[in-house]
């Protein structure tokens, strides 16, 4: 009897102390990948496509792969040769900021809702002409951490909305 007792107690313990690790490593996880988000976004601000690049190559999985809202697969040089073709026409950002709205862990991978929303001007077309973007995007990322590093292997874009110059383009469905 006082064995099963014991043995009970022991199991107790364990289970709310396992419990206490999983919400530690979800914060941590969501504390660490949150960094991550920051650091693309202080890139973006300062236009650094080399930069971005670099941060998008030792973040990405062997198995990278993105996804935009259409469904279209791309791959990490796919989207590397689109940032540096993108920024090459923007004039400034004044606005570049991702937040992480949820994570879910489970063993080593994690799915994170990340929110964003940006704001920039062109550079003058040939018409002289610059104009304003904003917009706002939903993505759901998959990461697995290998290593005692995360590592991003799906960016999945699920909703976006944009405007040009005040007048909306997309409307995020």
């Amino acid at each position: 009897m006082k064995t099963l007792r014991l043995v009970s107690m022991l199991l107790t313990v364990s289970v709310a102390f396992a419990c206490q690790q999983t919400v530690l490593t979800q914060e941590s996880a969501k504390a660490k990948l949150q960094k991550i988000y920051d650091q693309m976004n202080a890139l973006a601000m300062k236009k650094d496509a080399s930069g971005l690049a670099k941060l998008m190559k030792e973040i990405a999985a062997r198995d990278y792969f993105g996804v935009d809202k259409s469904g279209a697969k791309l791959t990490l040089a796919q989207e590397t040769a689109s940032l540096y073709q993108q920024i090459s026409r923007i004039s400034e950002f004044t606005k570049a900021k991702g937040h992480i709205e949820s994570v879910s862990i489970k063993l080593n991978s994690a799915v994170v809702l990340v929110s964003s929303s940006y704001e920039l001007s062109t550079k003058p077309t040939p018409n002289g002409k610059s104009h304003v973007y904003s917009g706002t995007a939903m993505n759901e990322d998959t990461w697995v951490y290998l290593n005692g590093t995360w590592k991003r292997r799906i960016a999945r874009t699920i909703r976006t909305t944009a405007s040009v110059d005040g007048k909306l383009v997309r409307d995020g469905k």
